[in-house]
């Protein structure tokens, strides 16, 4: 059990770090990204993108700590039910061309419902470690071993899906390629 909530904490650290890290260096460009929501008023939208920002620079570093591990799960699930939500509208409105914004390890994808359960995916694992701060643990300390061999699964497991994704893209693009080069073809 400990093993699950220290990895839950490295890989949710991970992508909540990275991702305010990655929205630190490029506020504009994400600020036009959260305008292209269409949810928010303008004069909002500046504001928002600095809280959510050091929100998540906060968080990710608190999920690596392991301090206020409760306030950071719940407060990491808030924020992606938050980014659930606005995803879910503009798809519902027919609005899948625009980026996420999400940023980070992660990237930045198409909007599509399957960001709302990867989402869900991330929330579950929050609510595991808001759970799990609250119990009794026998052994509150792992070891520097066991915890260097759970950061190394976590950053594998991260890897793992941005190549899993790149692989999507890949994959799209050569069949976009392919089909223009029979439309070529045809034309002749």
């Amino acid at each position: 059990m400990e093993e699950l909530t220290l990895y839950l904490r490295f890989l949710l650290g991970t992508v909540f770090f990275t991702a305010g890290a990655a929205k630190l260096t490029k506020m504009d460009s994400h600020a036009a990204v959260v305008k292209g929501y269409r949810i928010l008023p303008s004069r909002l939208i500046v504001p928002f993108v600095w809280f959510e920002t050091v929100a998540e620079c906060l968080v990710g570093a608190l999920l690596f700590s392991g301090h206020y591990l409760s306030v950071s799960a719940l407060f990491a699930a808030c924020l992606l039910i938050l980014y659930s939500i606005g995803i879910a509208v503009n798809v519902l409105r027919g609005r899948t061309e625009i980026d996420c914004g999400c940023g980070g390890i992660i990237g930045n994808h198409r909007l599509s419902m399957g960001l709302v359960i990867r989402n869900l995916v991330f929330i579950a694992a929050c609510a595991w470690l808001f759970v799990s701060a609250s119990l009794p643990h026998p052994n509150p300390w792992t070891s520097p071993l066991q915890s260097l061999q759970i950061l190394l699964i976590s950053s594998v497991s991260l890897l793992f899906a941005l190549l899993l994704g790149e692989t999507a893209k890949l994959h799209k693009r050569v069949n976009t390629l392919l089909d223009q080069r029979k439309r070529n073809e045809g034309q002749r």
